[in-house]
């Protein structure tokens, strides 16, 4: 008993805090941008529209056949198309959308540097555009909102209703919005896409996966390699580098031929460091030294790929290269793992999961961890469980081996 209400106490208290964190958010950067845009008029023109996605690289390839089914929608009207990104991706959106304007937003500047933000919400305002498309779920208030306050158009997006928020919060930026679409929980992203499509007239049939990821682009390494991603956006949503060692040891017993690519950011550097000392010298840690082009490279010419849930892996389903992704709890469904019933990539990758009945829990987790350890759904996954997807794939030897497209069934482990 004592057990169940200490439970409960911690997930009030976290509760708690992000509410009143919101809150003081929502005032703070409330009152900034009023005062930014009192003065500048929403002016509509130009035929001009704005696709507003300001996501991490992982939300992005997900949304990407999506995202290019809409902009061949609004150019067969005509449209000038705006396209409103996270200045971490353009590089790879400059491919992917070579017709369109693109404007990059940096969300670290954009929360941190206040003269920065005055600029970006005055240039976004200054555009005129007539109507705006922002079909991300959930939508971010101080980023996101924030933006769509700047463009002044009609906007097109989905509601949003999280426990962690609010009511003010979120009565106030549902105001912003002409068309609120439902919020569709409990479905991946992918369905939210193609429903956000829909609702404003484009056929499930525009959508069609991307091919064009590593066109050009050269392998790292000559002869074959698998990737593995051991970092994540979050300590607690990372599975201990010991587990991951364990594995790449097996691997490189199992196929001689091969070496190990460790990627990442430079903050993550470390565990590829960890990673090379432990595995030895048929492991290059790439962690920290590529650029994104880089490392859709690295991904789009692996044998295999192994990390956490992250960009990587998801760049890996679209590049349909063999994926294994070990996946907690928090947002479990909602990216990974892919709907097998609307998925536009090359390979669905296979999950590894510990199921708890917490599952869903926005990553407001009940239970205790210390610093950046992993939460229990991650740390209850056991390296048998993620060797025996990887063994499946492996013995695929036909397909792996020769570096050929596998098989594009779903695939999942507990």
């Amino acid at each position: 008993m004592f057990a169940a209400d200490s439970i409960s106490v911690r997930r009030t208290l976290r509760l708690f805090w992000r509410k009143t964190k919101r809150l003081i958010e929502f005032f703070a950067f409330g009152l900034f941008d009023t005062l930014t845009l009192w003065r500048c008029k929403w002016q509509p023109g130009a035929n001009a529209v704005a696709i507003l996605h300001i996501r991490l690289l992982g939300d992005y390839v997900l949304w990407l056949p999506y995202g290019q089914a809409l902009t061949r929608h609004l150019f067969e009207d005509d449209k000038r198309v705006i396209l409103v990104l996270n200045a971490a991706v353009l590089s790879l959106a400059q491919r992917h959308f070579p017709d369109c304007e693109l404007i990059g937003i940096d969300r670290e500047a954009f929360l941190r540097n206040f003269s920065y933000r005055a600029q970006k919400l005055r240039h976004l305002r200054q555009l005129g555009v007539e109507v705006t498309y922002h079909d991300f779920y959930p939508r971010d208030a101080i980023i996101e909102d924030a933006c769509v306050r700047a463009l002044g158009a009609p906007a097109w997006g989905f509601d949003a209703v999280f426990a962690d928020r609010p009511g003010l919060d979120r009565w106030w930026h549902r105001q912003l919005y002409a068309h609120l679409l439902p919020a569709m929980p409990g479905v991946h992203q992918s369905v939210r896409h193609r429903a956000f499509l829909q609702a404003i007239g484009i056929e499930p049939a525009a959508i069609r996966p991307t091919t064009d990821f590593a066109a050009g682009l050269d392998a790292p390494l000559d002869g074959p390699y698998f990737v593995v991603a051991p970092g994540a956006s979050r300590g607690y949503r990372t599975w201990p580098v010991a587990g991951f060692t364990e594995i790449i040891v097996r691997i490189l017993s199992a196929r001689p031929e091969w070496r190990c690519v460790v990627v990442g950011t430079q903050a993550e550097r470390h565990l590829g460091e960890t990673i090379a000392r432990t595995c030895g010298e048929r492991v290059v840690n790439l962690a920290g030294n590529t650029d994104l082009m880089g490392l859709v490279a690295a991904v789009a010419h692996a044998r295999l790929v192994m990390g956490n849930d992250s960009a990587v892996c998801h760049l890996a389903a679209a590049c349909g290269v063999p994926a294994v992704v070990i996946v907690g709890g928090g947002h479990y469904g909602r990216c990974f793992p892919y709907d097998p019933h609307e998925a536009p990539v090359g390979r669905l990758p296979t999950v590894v999961s510990a199921k708890m009945d917490c599952f869903g829990c926005d990553w407001i987790c009940r239970y205790q961890a210390e610093g950046d350890d992993p939460y229990p759904c991650i740390a209850a996954i056991s390296p048998e469980n993620v060797w025996a997807a990887v063994e499946n794939l492996l013995a695929n030897e036909a397909v792996i081996g020769s570096g050929e497209k596998p098989d594009a069934s779903p695939a999942r482990a507990r």
